[in-house]
C-alpha cells in the first residue's frame, strides 16, 4: 500500500482507524498534517468514503488550502466536492444553502471586526448608554464592546439568555459589598446585555452577521430543523478536526451535533500548544473529549522530525510546570483512581507525551544576558553573523527572532539593517502604513480635497517623479510665504523661480491628471478610479520595470488594497470615492491599521521577525527568542475590559492561574520551533528607572545564574566591505517567482499562459489589479440570472420529491431569531442572490468584472428602478429552501414565469465597467430580450440540470486541475455539459484546439470525477440562442492530457518571457508592458 509506505507505527494506527471517536494527540514538529491529510486520502481509496462524505475543519484558510493540495496530490484521481474548510467557511456555507429555515436571509454581509465598529458607530445613538459612555470620547468602549459580544458567541450566549440573567440579578442582603456599589453592577451588566440585543439587532437589519453568527446560527439551525441536521449527519461518514486545542465552546458543540449518533470523530490536538485563549479557544475541549467519548481511541504522536533532542527534552520538562492542568497529568490521575476503584482499565490510558528525535544531533541552546536592551539585540546580530560565518551554506531564512509582541520587533529590524542583513518582519496588520499604500490614500485624499497640502506632497514625492529635493523646498517655501495651498502653488508654479523643466513638467501632468481623476471620483466606482489612477499616474509601470522581490511585495499590498475596495463596494450602495474615504478614516479613527496577507513560509531569503503566535506551525534552524525579562514575558495578565459574567460561562474554569499557563505554552511552542538552534536573550536595562529581573521561564529553565556576555567592541561591529556585500540582496536582483506556483492550475491560468507566459505573470503573480470589461459585466449578469433561475426549477423538482419543508418567508416573519424582541421585530428585505461566487478558481481577483461580479444591494445606482416587484427575491444557488416554487407559481411544466426570470435579471444586473449609460442601456435591453427568447424555448423544451455550478478536481499527470462547470443536464442519450457564452457564436466546423479546450477540460472531469461519460459539449450563446455543439474523441483527449502536463510542467519552469503579437492589443496589460507590439 503505496499510500501508507512512509508512515511510523502511531501515524499508521491512527490512518487506519475505521469507525468511532479517534483522539490523536500530536506533539510538536510530529506529523499532524501528514495524518490527517494521509487518512482522508485513505478512507477514499478505501471505498470508506466518498470524497463529499468526508468534513475535514481546521482554523485557517491557508490551512485548508495546504491540507486539501497534499489531499490532491495524494489522489490518484480527481473528485468534486471535498469538504476541507476553516470552521466559520463550513458554517457560512451551511447557511447560505439552508439560512432562510430559520427566517434569515442568506445573502447576509459577513462583517469584519471594522465592520462591526463601524455600524455601532454609524448606529450609536440606537445603544442605550451610561456607564459604557463617557462623555470626553463617547465611542471609547466600541471595540471593548464587540470583544465582549464575541466572547459571548464563543460560549453560545444568545442576548435574549443575557438579557434574562441580567434583568433577574437581585441584590444580595448579604454580601458585604454595598448596596449602591450593587446597583451600578446590576446596572452595568444590563446596560451591556441591553447593548448586546441591539448590536444583534442591528446586524438583522443590515442583513449581516458577524464569524460568531456564522457558528451559532448554523447550531440553531441544525438544532431547529432536525431533518437537515440528519441530511448533514447521513451526509458526513468521517469528521475529522485539525487544531482541536484551538476550539472553542460553540464550536466543539457543533462538531459532536454533526458526529452523532455514529461518532467517527477524529480530532487531533495537542494541549501544550493552545495558545488562543484570547479568540476564545478553549483547552478544556480537550478534556472534555475524554469525558464525552469515554471509549475513545487514543493515539500519540511522538515521534519528531524537526529538532535535536535536547531541545526536545527541555521543552518536555518546562511544560510541566503546567500540571495537573495538562492532557497527560489528567488522564495519568485518572488512570491511578480508576486502578485504586477496581475500574476496568480498559477506559483510561495512561499517556506519555516525551517526544523522540528521529534525528541523532545536539544542538547548542544558550541564554545571551546583556547589560541593556541595545546590547541585547546587538548580541543577537553577533550571534547571526557568528553562526553565518562557521556555516558558509546555512540561509539568512534559518534564522528566526521570535518576540512576544510586536512593538518590540523595531529595535531588532534596525539592527538588522545597520548590519546590513535581509530582514522580513511579518506582521499581520499594518496594509495601510505601507509606503505604497500611503502613496495611494494621498492621491484619494487629494481628489477628495485639493488643497489637501501634506497629501500633495507626498503625490510629488512618488519615486518616478524623480523631483529633486531642492525643488520641493522652493514649491513649499512658496506655498508658505503666500498664503497657499501647495495646489494653489501648482497652478502658478511658473512664479517660482529656479525649477528645474522637469518639475514644471510633471506639475502639468499632475494637474490634468487631478482634474481628470475627480471628474472620474464622480461618475465610476472606487475600485475603477483607483486602476484608471495607477495606470495614468505611471505606479504600475514603475513597479513591473526591473521587478525586484521588493517591487513585487508593493505590488502585493496593491493588490491587497484593492480587495479592500471591493468589498467596500459589495456592502455600500454608492460606492464612490468620498464613502470610501469616510471609510477609511473611521477605521484608522478604530485603530485598525488593515490587515495583511503574508506568506511567511513563502518569503524572500531573509531572517525572519514575527511573534511567536505569527510562528506557530512554522520551524527554523536557529530560533532567538527575546526580551525575557519579567512583565514582558511572561505578561501581564490584560483581562477583557468587560468580562463575562462568570454565571454565564460555560467553559469549565481551570484552577490556578490561567494566564500564566497559557504564557508556558506560548513559550513551550517557540522552543518548539528550533531545529538546530535555541538561543534566550535578556537584558537588566529596558529603559527604566529599575533594574529588570529575568523572566521566571529562564529560572524554569535553569538560566537563573547565567553571567552577561561581552557585546564586542562595546557594540555590534560594522560589517567589512566584502561581509557587506555579502550579507546584502542583490540590489535589483530580479524576484524569485518558483516559491508563486499555483499548486493547482484553472482553465483561465492554462490558456493565460499559452497565450503569453508575461500575461499570466501580471496575472496571477504579480496580480496586477486591471480595468474591467463590460462585456465580462454583461457576462456574469448572464450567467447569475440563468443559475438562480434553474435553480428554482431544480427546487421545485426537489420539493416534490422529499418531505424537507421550508420555512416560507411569511412564517420566518412568525418565527423570528429568538433574540429579537417583539417590540424590535422589523420587516426585513427578502432574499437577493448575495455575491457570484467565482467561477473559476484560478481567476484572478483583479480580473475583469469576476472582481466587479458582486450583487448590488437595492437602491444602487445600476440596479433599473422599474424593475421591481413584490415578489420575494431568489436565493443564488440552495435546492430546498424556498416556497417559490410552489405549484401556484409554475406553469404545468414546473417551470417559474417569465416575469420571475426578468426580476431576477434586475437584481442579479452587474452595473460596472460600463463606458457610458447609453452603453449600459443598450446591454441591458439586449439581455431582456435575449432571455425572453431563450424562455420561450425552455418553455418548449424543459432541461433536466443534474448539476448548476459543479466544482471539481481533475488530476493530469502529477498535477491538478480545479474549476467549475456551468451546468450539466440529463438527456435521452445520457449527459451534456453546458457552459454559457455572449458574443457572436462560432462556426461549429471551424472550431480549433484552443476552442474546444475548456469544455475537453470539462469532459476529462466529468470521466474521472463523475464517472460518467458526457454524451455532447456545448457551448450555449446568449444572446443569439444557439448552441455549438461537440464531443472530444479519445485520440483528442489523450492529447489535451499531454499538452495541459506540459503547459504545466513549462509554467513552473517559466522565466515568464512574452510573445508578443496580433493579440497584444487585447491584452488587459498592454499599457505597462514594454514588450507590446505596436
Amino acid at each position: 500500500m503505496e499510500l501508507l509506505e512512509s508512515l511510523n507505527k502511531e501515524q499508521l494506527e491512527a490512518v487506519k482507524h475505521k469507525s468511532g471517536p479517534l483522539l490523536i494527540v500530536a506533539g510538536a514538529g510530529t506529523g499532524k498534517t501528514t495524518v490527517i491529510t494521509q487518512k482522508i486520502a485513505w478512507l477514499i481509496e478505501q471505498g470508506l468514503a466518498k470524497p463529499e462524505e468526508i468534513l475535514a475543519l481546521t482554523f485557517t484558510e491557508k490551512a485548508a488550502g495546504e491540507m486539501e493540495e497534499r489531499v490532491d496530490a495524494l489522489l490518484p484521481i480527481g473528485y468534486t466536492d471535498l469538504w476541507i474548510s476553516t470552521f466559520h467557511s463550513f458554517g457560512e456555507k451551511i447557511l447560505k444553502l439552508h439560512a432562510l429555515d430559520i427566517g434569515l436571509s442568506n445573502d447576509f454581509k459577513l462583517l469584519t471586526e471594522t465592520g462591526q465598529w463601524l455600524l455601532m458607530r454609524q448606529n450609536f445613538d440606537k445603544f442605550d448608554l451610561d456607564y459604557y459612555k463617557p462623555l470626553g470620547n463617547p465611542a471609547k468602549f466600541i471595540g471593548a464592546m464587540i470583544k465582549h459580544f464575541s466572547r459571548a458567541k464563543d460560549e453560545e450566549i444568545t442576548p435574549a439568555e443575557y438579557l434574562e440573567y441580567a434583568e433577574n440579578l437581585q441584590l444580595d442582603k448579604d454580601s458585604r459589598t454595598s448596596a449602591e456599589t450593587k446597583k451600578i453592577e446590576i446596572k452595568r451588566l444590563q446596560e451591556i446585555a441591553g447593548a448586546y440585543h441591539t448590536y444583534q439587532q442591528l446586524l438583522l437589519d443590515n442583513n449581516a452577521l458577524d464569524f460568531g453568527d456564522l457558528i451559532n446560527y448554523t447550531l440553531k439551525l441544525f438544532r431547529d430543523r432536525p431533518q437537515i441536521l440528519d441530511k448533514y449527519r447521513e451526509q458526513f461518514k468521517f469528521i475529522l478536526v485539525d487544531e482541536f486545542q484551538d476550539t472553542n465552546y460553540a464550536q466543539y458543540d457543533l462538531v459532536k451535533m454533526l458526529a452523532a449518533p455514529k461518532n467517527n470523530l477524529t480530532v487531533v490536538a495537542d494541549d501544550d500548544q493552545s495558545i488562543y485563549r484570547f479568540r476564545g479557544s478553549s483547552i478544556n475541549n480537550i478534556l472534555e473529549f475524554k469525558s464525552d467519548y469515554p471509549d475513545a481511541k487514543e493515539v500519540v504522536l511522538v515521534e519528531n522530525y524537526r529538532s535535536c533532542q535536547n531541545i526536545l527534552d527541555l521543552s518536555y520538562t518546562f511544560i510541566q510546570g503546567n500540571n495537573p492542568n495538562r492532557l497527560e497529568s489528567k488522564l495519568n490521575e485518572l488512570t491511578k483512581e480508576a486502578k485504586k476503584k477496581g475500574i476496568a482499565l480498559d477506559k483510561f490510558k495512561t499517556i506519555n507525551k516525551k517526544l523522540k528525535a528521529t534525528d541523532n544531533c545536539q544542538a547548542p541552546i544558550e541564554h545571551l544576558h546583556a547589560e541593556t536592551l541595545e546590547d541585547e539585540v546587538k548580541a543577537v546580530v553577533e550571534k547571526i553573523i557568528e553562526i553565518k560565518t562557521e556555516k558558509p551554506k546555512s540561509l539568512w531564512s534559518d534564522f528566526a527572532i521570535l518576540v512576544r509582541a510586536n512593538n518590540q520587533a523595531n529595535i531588532f529590524l534596525h539592527a538588522l539593517e545597520r548590519a546590513q542583513i535581509p530582514y522580513q518582519f511579518f506582521a499581520q496588520r499594518g496594509l495601510y502604513t505601507k509606503p505604497v499604500i500611503l502613496d495611494v490614500i494621498a492621491y484619494f485624499k487629494l481628489l477628495d480635497n485639493y488643497h489637501e497640502s501634506p497629501a500633495l506632497f507626498r503625490v510629488l514625492s512618488y519615486p518616478f517623479w524623480k523631483i529633486p529635493a531642492e525643488d520641493l523646498m522652493k514649491l513649499n517655501l512658496y506655498a508658505f510665504k503666500k498664503t497657499k495651498s501647495l495646489y494653489e502653488t501648482l497652478q502658478e508654479i511658473q512664479l517660482v523661480k529656479g525649477l528645474q523643466t522637469r518639475t514644471l513638467d510633471i506639475a502639468k501632468k499632475l494637474l490634468g491628471l487631478i482634474e481628470r481623476h475627480t471628474q472620474l471620483a464622480k461618475d465610476k466606482n472606487v475600485s475603477e478610479l483607483y486602476v484608471t489612477a495607477l495606470k495614468d499616474l505611471g505606479y504600475t509601470q514603475y513597479l513591473h520595470l526591473g521587478e525586484t522581490e521588493s517591487k513585487v511585495e508593493q505590488l502585493s499590498y496593491l493588490q491587497q488594497f484593492y480587495s479592500k475596495i471591493k468589498q467596500f463596494e459589495a456592502q455600500d450602495s454608492a460606492p464612490r470615492l468620498n464613502t470610501f474615504m469616510e471609510l477609511l478614516d473611521l477605521e484608522i479613527e478604530a485603530g485598525d491599521e488593515g490587515s495583511l496577507s503574508v506568506d511567511i513560509e513563502a518569503g524572500p531569503e531573509v531572517v525572519k521577525v514575527m511573534t511567536i503566535h505569527a510562528s506557530k506551525g512554522l520551524e527554523f534552524e536557529q530560533v532567538f527568542i527575546v526580551n525575557l525579562v519579567d512583565k514582558r514575558f511572561p505578561t501581564i495578565e490584560r483581562k477583557d475590559p468587560i468580562e463575562l459574567p462568570d454565571e454565564l460561562v460555560k467553559e469549565l474554569l481551570l484552577p490556578g492561574n490561567v494566564h500564566l499557563q497559557e504564557e508556558r505554552r506560548l513559550m513551550y511552542v517557540a522552543m518548539t520551533r528550533a531545529r538546530r538552534g535555541l538561543y534566550f536573550t535578556s537584558a537588566d536595562d529596558y529603559g527604566g528607572s529599575r533594574k529588570k529581573k529575568i523572566s521566571q521561564f529562564l529560572d524554569e529553565l535553569g538560566f537563573s545564574n547565567e553571567k552577561k556576555i561581552e557585546v564586542k567592541n562595546g557594540g555590534m561591529r560594522e560589517p567589512t566591505a566584502e561581509q557587506a556585500v555579502a550579507r546584502m540582496p542583490q540590489a535589483g536582483a530580479a524576484a524569485d517567482y518558483s516559491k508563486h506556483h499555483a499548486g493547482c492550475y484553472s482553465y483561465s491560468q492554462l490558456s493565460s499562459f499559452a497565450k503569453c507566459p508575461l500575461q499570466y505573470k501580471f496575472a496571477y503573480i504579480l496580480r496586477v489589479p486591471i480595468l474591467g470589461k463590460h462585456t465580462f459585466s454583461f457576462g456574469q449578469t448572464m450567467h447569475l440570472t440563468l443559475q438562480r433561475f434553474l435553480n428554482l426549477m431544480i427546487e421545485h423538482s426537489t420539493k416534490q420529491q422529499s418531505s424537507l419543508l421550508p420555512v416560507s418567508s411569511s412564517s420566518a416573519a412568525k418565527d423570528p431569531s429568538p433574540d429579537r424582541h417583539p417590540e424590535h421585530t422589523t420587516s426585513h428585505p427578502e432574499l437577493d442572490s448575495g455575491s457570484l461566487s467565482n467561477r473559476d478558481s484560478g481567476t484572478p481577483a483583479s480580473a475583469g468584472a469576476g472582481s466587479a461580479g458582486m450583487t448590488k444591494e437595492k437602491g444602487h445606482p445600476d440596479r433599473h428602478p422599474e424593475h421591481t416587484s413584490s415578489r420575494p427575491e431568489l436565493d443564488s444557488g440552495s435546492l430546498s429552501n424556498r416556497d417559490s416554487g410552489s405549484k401556484a407559481g409554475m406553469t404545468k411544466k414546473g417551470i417559474p414565469p417569465l416575469k420571475d426570470l426578468l426580476k431576477i435579471y434586475d437584481e442579479a444586473w452587474i452595473g460596472d465597467w460600463y463606458p457610458d449609460k447609453q452603453t449600459k442601456e443598450k446591454y441591458y435591453k439586449q439581455g431582456k430580450e435575449s432571455l425572453t427568447n431563450y424562455y420561450k424555448d425552455l418553455a418548449k423544451n424543459p432541461p433536466r440540470p443534474l448539476h448548476l455550478e459543479k466544482d471539481f478536481t481533475l488530476k493530469v499527470g502529477k498535477s491538478t486541475i480545479k474549476g467549475k462547470i456551468d451546468r450539466i443536464d440529463e438527456t435521452a442519450e445520457g449527459i451534456e455539459i453546458i457552459d454559457y457564452k455572449t458574443g457572436k457564436p462560432k462556426d461549429p466546423k471551424k472550431l480549433s484546439a484552443d476552442d474546444k479546450e475548456q469544455l475537453l477540460i470539462y469532459q476529462l472531469a466529468a470521466k474521472q470525477t463523475l464517472k460518467q461519460e458526457p454524451t455532447n459539449l456545448s457551448y450555449h450563446y446568449l444572446d443569439s440562442g444557439t448552441k455549438v455543439n461537440f464531443l472530444g474523441g479519445e485520440g483528442e483527449l489523450k492529447k489535451l492530457e499531454q499538452d495541459l502536463i506540459a503547459r504545466i510542467e513549462a509554467i513552473e519552469k517559466s522565466d515568464f518571457k512574452p510573445t508578443p503579437g496580433w493579440a497584444c492589443k487585447f491584452c488587459d496589460y498592454n499599457t505597462i508592458c514594454e514588450f507590446r507590439q505596436k
